[in-house]
C-alpha cells in the first residue's frame, strides 16, 4: 500500500494509548513481536516505557523506549532528554539504543541535544545513541508499516486500503485502455 507522506496521523491525549500505539510501532521498526511496555506506572522505569531488541542481521541490541505525550506543552522542556537519557543508561539489559518519541513537533534543539549525549557516550567509552523522535518524524515511521496506521488511526486504515484499492482499479482501466486505443491506432496504419 502506498501512503502519502503528507497524510496526517491524530494525535491522543491519553498517554497510556499513546504508549501502547508506539509499542505497535516499535515491533514494526525494530522486527521484533516481543517488545514489551518495560513495568508499570508507579514502578522505577528508569527513563524508558518500551523495551525490545532490534533484530536486523547486522543490528542484534537492545532498545528502550520513552513515550512522551505533550498535551499543553507544544514541546519537551529543556533538559528533559538528557535526563531520560541519563536514566536509561541504568537499564539492565545494557542498552545501545535510546529512542524518546513524543508528540511534540520536530525541533533542532531536541536532535542536537540527542546527538551531543550521544557524542558525550562515545567519548566516555560507551556504545549508545540516543534520538529523539518529534511527531513530524513519527508520523513519517507510522506511515511505514500498516499495523502501526491501524494502531495510531483505525479509522483510517480502512479509506486508505479503499483509495489504494480504487487507484489500482483505475491504473488497470487505463492500462487497458491504453493497449485498446494503440491497438486499434495499429489497425488504422496504413499497410
Amino acid at each position: 500500500m502506498t501512503v502519502s507522506a503528507s497524510t496526517q496521523i491524530p494525535k491522543t491525549s491519553d498517554a497510556a494509548i499513546f504508549q501502547r500505539q508506539c509499542k505497535v510501532l516499535f515491533e514494526c521498526v525494530l522486527k521484533d513481536p516481543t517488545v514489551k511496555e518495560f513495568g508499570s506506572s508507579g514502578q522505577a522505569q528508569k527513563g524508558i516505557d518500551l523495551l525490545g531488541r532490534r533484530r536486523e542481521v547486522s543490528l542484534q541490541h537492545w532498545v528502550g523506549v520513552q513515550c512522551k505525550l505533550t498535551i499543553k506543552a507544544a514541546k519537551l522542556a529543556k533538559g528533559s532528554i538528557r535526563k531520560e537519557a541519563t536514566e536509561a543508561l541504568k537499564v539492565s539489559p545494557t542498552l545501545k539504543e535510546f529512542i524518546l518519541v513524543t508528540t511534540a513537533d520536530d525541533h533542532v534543539w531536541m536532535d542536537t541535544e540527542a546527538a551531543q549525549f550521544t557524542d558525550d557516550q562515545a567519548k566516555a567509552g560507551r556504545d549508545f545513541t540516543v534520538q529523539v523522535w518529534g511527531w513530524q518524524t513519527l508520523q513519517t515511521h507510522i506511515l511505514q508499516y500498516e499495523r502501526a496506521i491501524d494502531a495510531f488511526s483505525p479509522d483510517a486504515f480502512p479509506l486508505l486500503k479503499a483509495l489504494d484499492t480504487k487507484q489500482d482499479k483505475i491504473e488497470e482501466i487505463l492500462q487497458t485502455n491504453t493497449t485498446n486505443i494503440r491497438d486499434d491506432l495499429g489497425r488504422l496504419a496504413p499497410s
